[in-house]
């Protein structure tokens, strides 16, 4: 009797190890830009790939007040990619993606990522190198001159 209750534990356990994929919701296995990443250019895209094939997607992207629902466009069923129209504004920005599983339940999602172009010192560098040689040339000339006298 005790053999036949642990083999039945045993099988039943089995077969639902075996089905647990079946009854599984996809998720979110990578995005670009990446949860947390902070990126040095505007994005064009969200790209957002699943354990599972996916349909009816939906991105939205939240900064502050505003809200950008992205057009989607998938390159397989596993795979969505939401278009930014225009550039983004330098700081932290918040996606939130839905969609429909295989088995037609609704799984949905969000992560954070920021953005902040890099700052460009170099025409301020170069101004400010050229002030100096144009002094040090303007006292070389204004001691030389002196020193002619």
């Amino acid at each position: 009797m005790a053999r036949k209750l642990i083999f039945s534990t045993l099988l039943i356990i089995s077969l639902l190890a075996a089905y647990r994929p079946i009854l599984a919701h996809a998720d979110l296995v990578r995005a670009r830009p990446a949860p947390g990443e902070t990126v040095e250019d505007s994005p064009n895209s969200i790209h957002l790939v699943f354990s599972e094939p996916v349909r009816n997607a939906s991105i939205t992207l939240l900064y502050g007040s505003e809200r950008q629902e992205l057009m989607i466009t998938e390159s397989d069923t596993a795979t969505i990619e939401g278009q930014i129209v225009d550039d983004l504004e330098e700081g932290t920005y918040q996606v939130l993606w839905s969609a429909f599983s295989e088995d037609g339940d609704e799984v949905s999602g969000s992560y954070s990522f920021g953005y902040d172009a890099p700052t460009s010192y170099t025409l301020p560098m170069i101004a400010g190198i050229a002030l100096i040689v144009i002094l040090f040339i303007g006292i070389w000339l204004g001691w030389k001159q002196r020193s002619s006298i």
